[in-house]
């Protein structure tokens, strides 16, 4: 039996992978009667998958990147796509913010993404939140809130700056002159 173990190349992630070792092969089955040794053979190389898996929440390929905020606290902003829809209260959508690591809040929350519903008037500059979701690390939702809160002005560097600049387009420029 050859000693040496050569690497072999996965074709699907062309992630090295090496040959089975002489304690990680099996038994071949024998045709013959009797046999003091079994025959050992090399077990194939493993294919590694680079494929992601589908997000269990949201539309995975509608969420668009509105912005990268770098203050205070560090996350990302995204809006869906396709929960944009322009109703009597204003245009409503589902934005997200994720975080590059787990958040604590004063009461014991631990999340690393919120989704927040919300209702934004572009000519009115304002805004209302219907919805908060909160996922762990591992995108199990670990707190739901639905807010009631009165419409506010939107400020300018804000959540609802970034959210409106994406869905209102012209009609929010518009409304500052």
């Amino acid at each position: 039996m050859d000693e040496s173990i050569e690497p072999v190349v996965a074709k699907e992630a062309s992630i090295p992978v090496t040959a089975a070792s002489a304690s990680e092969t099996e038994p071949e089955p024998s045709t013959e009667p009797s046999q003091d040794l079994p025959i050992l053979r090399k077990k194939e190389p493993k294919t590694v998958s680079t494929r992601v898996a589908e997000e269990p929440r949201g539309y995975v390929d509608s969420w668009f990147l509105v912005a990268e905020v770098k203050g205070e606290r560090i996350y990302t902003v995204y809006v869906d796509t396709k929960s944009i829809e322009n109703t009597d209260t204003g245009i409503e959508s589902w934005s997200k913010l994720v975080f590059p690591g787990v958040q604590h809040d004063h009461d014991g929350l631990s999340y690393k993404e919120v989704q927040i519903s919300s209702s934004i008037d572009c000519a009115e500059k304002t805004y209302a939140y219907n919805t908060s979701r909160f996922y762990n690390s591992i995108g199990q939702l670990v707190y739901q809130e639905d807010i009631t809160y009165n419409r506010n002005e939107i400020t300018p560097d804000s959540l609802s700056a970034y959210v409106a600049d994406f869905v209102c387009g012209d009609d929010y420029e518009a409304a500052g002159e």
